[in-house]
């Protein structure tokens, strides 16, 4: 028997640490470090969780994903690779049938991600096909692009994997004449970096919404902060090499051996000196300290963003972005 029910936070956190799939945003005591109103919907055959999905409340009630987030949507909580196909692949519909009804009542114009593992998509493409007046799930196809990480890599070798007419020659001229530093931790007022990450993104053509920022800001005071808890965000600022003129910074998120880049700035002089590739090259030297196994650059649909991505020697990897809502919506 396939079911639903609502799942406790520690029940929710026992499945995120079982399972491959989840987010590192899935994790509730991030989501409470961070403020967040969440709720967690469990799927069972019997007694036995199979998935869980968890959702976060906002104005637009539980329908959308954390700002800066990625893969946040639900997931399996068991590693099903050494089941037999009939009973994984029917588990997975089953289960996910009945999350998606109870889930729909709570967030009927809900939007969420799939992570790279997740298992299949049928569910939500099949999910009310053969009635026009409900509501179905658009399913856009995403890239991104992750550097993985052997457990014995140093920086050298580091700096071989990249493009060697682009990212590797522009890193070891850096190193060469010292011209940046980085340090980790944050230094300055948090509205500092608010301001120039809203700067960068603005003279880049693009923009950034309120909330978008209030939350990168929620991201930033908790980086500042210790804490033991399974993920944290961090910060890593770049400088001169007196470390009295900032450059700008990038923020990560750590956990489970994966290391997420949220967001990157940097002034005018920075790009010149070639920042943001330094920046990205120590994020790269600090998952290596720390034995973490993937570095994910989040984000490669365009060709150019994702030519810039794989010339740091990463790799493409699909994901899912999807919406529920009718088809003439």
């Amino acid at each position: 028997m396939y079911l639903t029910k609502e799942i406790s936070e520690t029940e929710a956190s026992a499945s995120w640490e079982k399972s491959d799939t989840a987010s590192l945003f899935s994790e509730p005591k991030l989501l409470n470090a961070l403020g967040l109103n969440s709720r967690f919907i469990g799927g069972y055959k019997n007694e036995d969780l199979l998935a869980a999905w968890p959702l976060i409340e906002s104005k637009e009630g539980f329908n959308l994903p954390p700002s800066f987030s990625y893969y946040f949507g639900p997931y399996l909580v068991k590693n099903t690779k050494d089941e037999p196909p009939y009973k994984k692949y029917r588990n997975n519909l089953e289960v996910f049938n009945c999350l998606i009804e109870k889930v729909e009542k709570i967030a009927p114009k809900i939007r969420f991600s799939l992570s790279p593992k997740f298992l299949d998509l049928r569910p939500f493409q099949w999910w009310n096909y053969n009635k026009p007046e409900k509501n179905s799930f658009q399913i856009n196809l995403k890239y991104t692009a992750r550097y993985l990480l052997k457990t014995d890599i140093n920086e050298e070798q580091i700096i071989a994997s990249f493009r060697s007419d682009d990212k590797r020659k522009k890193i070891k001229d850096i190193k060469k004449k010292n011209l940046l530093k980085t340090r980790i931790g944050v230094f300055h007022d948090f509205d500092f970096y608010i301001k120039l990450y809203n700067e960068t993104i603005t003279r880049s053509g693009g923009s950034v919404s309120d909330r978008d920022l209030k939350f990168l800001k929620k991201l930033i005071e908790l980086s500042s902060k210790k804490n033991s808890n399974s993920v944290t965000p961090l910060l890593i600022e770049l400088n001169t090499k007196d470390f009295n003129s900032p450059l700008g910074f990038q923020l990560l998120l750590i956990g489970k051996n994966q290391s997420y880049a949220l967001a990157q700035s940097t002034i005018d002089k920075g790009r010149e000196l070639n920042g943001n590739i330094f920046l990205n090259f120590k994020a790269l030297c600090y998952a290596k300290e720390k034995k973490i196994l993937s570095f994910d650059f989040n984000g490669a649909n365009s060709p150019n963003r994702a030519d810039d991505k794989h010339a740091f020697g990463a790799e493409t990897l699909q994901y899912f972005n999807l919406s529920l809502r009718k088809d003439d919506a």
